[in-house]
């Protein structure tokens, strides 16, 4: 034991000044992949789960998509089913995951009527230009009109969409993530945990 603590003690000596290399270590040495949530009672329903998978989703947002996450539920001296747990946060992001692939296919839509609306438009703009008297103004209205929508349809098909498509990804992580039980016992101001799978 104390052979690491010199190990590591010398490790950070030689890091003190590389930053890069005390990143490096640090992310070695924390547990991001370890989401929790506490069951404050046996109710495990409705409104309490969606708090807690948006809880959970804010807690893994920064661990790479890579990395699968563990889910550690924190419950008291009452009982609790781990498996019904499990089914009640699934049974929740499967609408949340649907609805999210809807607003996906919806933008894409939209995004594709708008960038083929505003290239409509600047083709016949450009067209219509030549054949009217005042061709340098109709000319510049066409081309913003045609700008404005072309932007627009390019901001819904890869900037909103990405936003969703990640958090899809989050959810289905969650979704496919593994949940354990740990228990919450306090003894004399103390609190003690209990693993269990």
């Amino acid at each position: 034991m104390e052979k690491e603590e010199l190990r590591k003690t010398l490790e950070l000596i030689a890091l003190k000044g590389d930053l890069n290399a005390r990143l490096k270590q640090y992310g070695r040495e924390v547990d991001e992949d370890m989401a929790s949530f506490k069951l404050l009672s046996e109710k495990f329903e409705g409104k309490i789960v969606q708090d807690t998978i948006r809880d959970l989703e804010e807690e893994t947002r920064y661990t790479p998509l890579n990395r699968k996450v563990t889910v550690e539920v924190q419950a008291g001296n009452f009982e609790v089913h781990l498996p019904i747990i499990i089914d009640e946060i699934q049974d929740e992001l499967v609408p949340i995951i649907y609805y999210l692939k809807k607003d996906i296919q919806r933008l894409t839509t939209i995004g594709g009527v708008l960038l083929g609306l505003g290239f409509f438009v600047l083709i016949f703009g450009g067209l219509l230009s030549e054949t009217i008297f005042l061709n340098s103004i109709s000319s510049e209205v066409y081309a913003i009109l045609s700008w404005i929508f072309i932007w627009t349809g390019v901001e819904r098909l890869l900037f909103d969409r990405r936003a969703l498509q990640y958090r899809i990804k989050l959810l289905k992580r969650l979704f496919h993530a593994k949940y354990i039980l740990v228990r919450m016992t306090t003894k004399k101001g103390t609190s003690k945990e209990n693993p269990i799978d």
